[in-house]
Parts: C-alpha cells; structure tokens; sequence
C-alpha cells in the first residue's frame, strides 16, 4: 500500500518535471524527472520507512513514479477530474480550507483549479490515478470465459486448486492432568480397545473430553497439525484405517486414533471451482490489459530520469 506521505512529496515532485515537449523529428511527449525530484521521492520513503532505499527498491519508486504520473496526465486529458464527483468536491472543501471567499461550489473548484490543486493534492491525484487504472482495465464482453478455457485454465493451474489429502478420526484423549503414568495409562487402554474391539464411537467416551471433539475432519494435515499441534498428522500418515493406533502425542496429551476414512489429494471439477475459475481468470485477463495499456501509453513517452545512477526509459 502507497502511503500518504509518499504521495504528497510524490506529488510535489513531479509537479516540478519540465513542460512537455515536442521534440524535432519524434512527436512523443516528453516526461523528466529531475535530480531533485528524485532526491524527494527518496526522502519521503525514508521519512515514512526510517531506511533509505535500496537500489531494488529506488528502481520501484521511480517506476511508480513515471507511471502515476502518465496516467495522471491521461486522466486529466480525457477530463476525468470534470467528470468525477469526488474530485470535485475535493477541490471545493480544500477552497474553502485555504480561506476563499467565492461563495458558490463552482467558484470554490475554480478557484482551487487555478491554485493547482487539481495535480497538486495528494488525495486527488490519487482518486484520479486509480480511476484510470480502473478504465484501462474494465472488463469487456469477450472477458468471460468458455467452459473450455475454464477446463484448460484449471488443468493448467492444477497446484493452484488442487485440494489436499484429507483424512477423517476418531480419537480417545487422555490429558495430561491427573495422570502421572500417562504413558502406561495410554498403552493398557491401547491393548484394551484392541481386545475388545471397542467401536470407534464408543472409545471416546473412555477417555478424557477433548474441547474441540472427538470426531475430526474430513481434514487437511495443516488443520489436524493446527487442531493438535504441529506433527500430529505425520504420526498418522503410516497408522492403519479401521483400527486402533497409537499413543499419539499432541500438544495437550496422548490419543488414540480410529482412522474412519483416508482421501487422496484431488483435483477438483470445474463446476466445483467455478466460480473461483471465473474470478482469477478475469483478474488475469483485467491485470494483462492494463499491462498492455500501460505499455502503449508509456509509448507515447520520451522519459529521462535525471540521476547519476539511472538511465532514462522510453
């Protein structure tokens, strides 16, 4: 997430880049950041963070930097800060902040316009800067997807929605408290469940009450191991189904276990996934058009970046 710090110097820096230009022989539109400017964005990282950023990191900043401000340009242009009523009524509050007399809503937006504040205000840069992400990205009737290109999604995305292995229990437990032989306490009623052939429904009852149940799953490992402690699960991997295992130890005692069903790690249908088939499609598909968007707009610049140790891009 941007911080608001970071967009107010951001702001302010790039309000000082030079004018545009149209340069002989090359009609894109010229876009510099100066020594300056980028010493600011710097600054504001590390007033925000309380480190000064790495070369990673700089690279990032400018890169955000140079794209903010092409897509503030494109939305000015296309009049998005006429058209949207947030912004607008941003522009009359920060009129009447600054103490203007101009009574009427229309006279208070003027006056912040000729102020600047249009490009100036944090707030409003970043509601038109994200208003343009949002038009180059909106969705078209050709977004939404066939069952085939669900189906080759799915198969192509396997790990993704892969469903694990899941694994149903029964389970006697036998806490800790009150049993200074817990050990041999667990072993004798081993024997004895065994012997016996005590049905899993009815072990439970010769133990101790366990507070999430003694009934588990269907179950994943990673919530058997958040249920009774990390491990828990790979001392089941090798214990047999239909038959009394154990002593199991868990973070709060002894179990034995009862393994009622195993199932393998699946994956699922398409219209068991469908609806998340549909969502991460057509944010892939959203995503890779303002990719491309932003690319042509980008092409539309000449962009320098007036540092010792950048190059400029375009």
């Amino acid at each position: 997430m941007r911080h608001a710090a970071c967009f107010a110097a951001l702001g302010a820096a790039l309000l000082l880049l030079q004018k545009i230009l149209l340069p002989a022989g090359d009609d894109r539109l010229e876009l510099v950041l100066a020594e300056s400017d980028v010493e600011r964005i710097y600054t504001a990282w590390q007033s925000e963070t309380g480190v000064r950023p790495d070369a990673p990191t700089r690279a990032r900043l400018l890169e955000e930097a140079i794209e903010d401000e092409i897509l503030l340009r494109e939305a000015l242009a296309l009049g998005l800060d006429h058209k949207e009523p947030i912004v607008r009524e941003r522009l009359v509050q920060l009129a009447r902040y600054l103490g203007s007399d101009a009574a009427p809503a229309a006279g208070l937006e003027a006056e912040a316009r000729a102020l600047g504040l249009d490009r100036r205000d944090p707030v409003v840069r970043r509601h038109l800067i994200q208003s343009m992400r949002l038009l180059l990205s909106r969705p078209t009737r050709n977004d939404a997807p066939s069952d085939a290109e669900l189906e080759a999604y799915r198969v192509a995305n396997a790990a993704r929605f892969e469903r694990p292995a899941t694994l149903r229990f029964v389970h006697v437990y036998l806490s800790r408290e009150g049993r200074p032989d817990l050990a041999s306490d667990a072993d004798r009623l081993l024997r004895w469940l065994r012997r016996e052939r005590v049905a899993p429904h009815e072990g439970p009852a010769l133990g101790d009450a366990f507070a999430a149940g003694a009934r588990v799953g269907p179950a994943s490992a990673a919530r058997i191991d958040r249920l009774l402690g990390v491990g828990f699960s790979e001392q089941l991997a090798e214990a047999a189904s239909g038959y009394w295992s154990g002593p199991h130890t868990s973070a709060y005692g002894l179990h034995l276990v009862w393994i009622e069903r195993r199932d393998p790690a699946r994956l699922p249908d398409v219209d068991e996934v469908r609806n998340e088939l549909v969502h991460r499609l057509l944010r892939e598909r959203r995503e890779e058009r303002l990719r491309r968007s932003l690319a042509e707009l980008r092409g539309r610049y000449r962009i320098r970046v007036e540092i010792a140790d950048a190059r400029g891009a375009g």
